[in-house]
């Protein structure tokens, strides 16, 4: 129906496309890389403005890149997680001027080998970033505790849930190792998987094993401001599908909500689930969920 924007360097193209968001007043706001670029279109996808998000002079050589759209109208900037650790968080303005600073939190637990590459430890904690209504939700997930800031980085909210941080057994460690030698490229032959298998096992029993066990996989939060928080399952013990606990806009419990298997969540909204789906052979498919409250 219609095509916006493109690859390349011109006036509203872009290279390494990272996310697309509604922005206010029925716009459309579209962040890349490598440059932190942002993109502003209207919603005939008519280009409004460009602007970068350029570093700040606490932080002028790691640049801090776009996360996400804050209702109202402004972005949640920040270093990758994956990337640093500690991570500054940000506030920037619909121009990508720096409003206010959540300052330095934990980026993910990682592993750096004695020939420096990177391998995370097993189990190894993730941390957690979205916007919940005007906090920012920024801690990791090796504990069911739900850490929401305010915009000037006072701790406003901590949502928790029974549960029992403990370190992984031995069981779980081996387990754990089998299932990520599991995942291999499709196009490999017989001997090919068993080589690589071996040599994933071999990597993954030089790493350090994290002090406790994931106590949850990721947040999202729905058009009505309540917090899915995605349980975590142990290797082996998948169930048929992800089970959610959902809290109110207040981090009230209201209870579990189980989607289906191989169902990737882009956006939950007051009456459906929108996601993208596989089958098999890896064929990806758009699909909404009706969602009964």
């Amino acid at each position: 129906m219609a095509t916006w924007g493109g690859a390349g360097e011109g006036p509203g193209e872009f290279q390494y496309l990272e996310l697309v968001e509604p922005w206010p007043g029925d716009s459309i706001i579209a962040w890349y890389g490598p440059r932190n670029g942002v993109l502003v279109f209207d919603s005939e996808g008519n280009l409004g403005r460009a602007f970068t998000l350029e570093p700040t002079v606490e932080h002028p050589i790691a640049s801090v890149r776009a996360m996400a759209v804050i209702p109202g109208g402004t972005i949640l900037a920040g270093h990758h997680p994956h990337v640093l650790d500690p991570v500054v968080v940000e506030i920037r303005d619909a121009e990508g001027r720096l409003r206010s600073s959540l300052g330095e939190h934990p980026g993910d637990e990682r592993h750096i080998t004695p020939d420096g590459y990177r391998a995370d430890p097993i189990y190894s904690a993730l941390a957690v970033q979205v916007p919940w209504g005007d906090l920012i939700v920024h801690n990791l997930n090796n504990r069911y505790e739900i850490r929401a800031f305010a915009q000037d980085g006072s701790l406003a909210r901590i949502v928790r849930r029974d549960h029992v941080a403990r370190p992984p057994t031995q069981a779980e460690v081996d387990a754990y190792i089998e299932e990520r030698a599991s995942w291999h490229p499709v196009d490999l032959t017989p001997a090919q998987i068993e080589e690589h298998q071996a040599e994933v096992r071999q990597m993954l029993q030089s790493v350090p094993v994290a002090e406790r066990i994931t106590a949850f996989s990721s947040v999202i939060v729905d058009r009505l401001n309540h917090l899915w928080v995605e349980e975590f399952e142990l290797p082996g013990q998948a169930r048929p599908g992800s089970l959610w606990t959902v809290f109110d806009p207040g981090g009230r419990v209201l209870g579990f909500v189980e989607t289906p298997d191989r169902l990737e969540i882009f956006e939950i909204g007051e009456d459906y689930i929108l996601g993208r789906s596989w089958d098999e052979m890896y064929v990806e498919y758009v699909q909404l969920w009706a969602l009964e409250r």
